[in-house]
């Protein structure tokens, strides 16, 4: 149900229930992360590919992409998608860890952030994943494409066996 259903000539219907928020960061000497988001939201779109409606994929890219923006647009996700919705949240950009060993805070860091007043300009690991939380659909994709980002997620996979759990696999 509300899937892409092929009509037989590569033509799709939308996949209706899909949603998505994309970021590029952007900033000096870092465009490549608009160019990268840019093309993840196109594929996201593309009637041939994923079919999301364009209306339901959330671009921000440099200035756009502040905290507050950030932050809104995954609180606009919680607001309005459903159990059975799909969501995809794709980040590039920045991504800093401090402290040392296993108390290490993770944080993504906005095209707003600021070095003056790190904690309130960037993006904590419990924050994030406490808005991530918030979103209803069980089908999540968050993709990270910044360092540290192994770190971002205070979540456990209790129904899902190590084997197969990607972030265990992955850290």
């Amino acid at each position: 149900m509300g899937g892409p259903v092929d009509k037989g000539l590569g033509m799709v219907d939308m996949f209706t229930r899909g949603h998505a928020l994309v970021i590029g960061v952007g900033g000096s000497n870092f465009s490549v992360t608009i160019d990268d988001a840019t093309i993840i939201s196109s594929i996201l779109r593309d009637r041939d590919r994923c079919a999301f409606p364009g209306d339901q994929v959330h671009l921000l890219l440099a200035e756009q992409a502040t905290r507050a923006n950030i932050t809104g647009a995954l609180q606009d996700l919680a607001d309005t998608t459903r159990n059975d919705d799909s969501v995809v949240i794709y980040f590039s950009g920045h991504g800093m860890s401090v402290g040392h060993g296993s108390e290490d805070l993770h944080y993504l860091i906005p095209h707003d952030f600021s070095p003056d007043d790190p904690v309130s300009t960037s993006i904590d690991d419990e924050f994030f994943t406490a808005l991530i939380r918030e979103i209803p659909a069980r089908r999540r994709i968050i993709l990270l494409d910044c360092c540290f980002a192994g770190g971002m997620f205070q979540i456990q996979f209790k129904q899902v066996p190590k084997h197969m759990n990607l972030l265990y696999r992955l850290t």
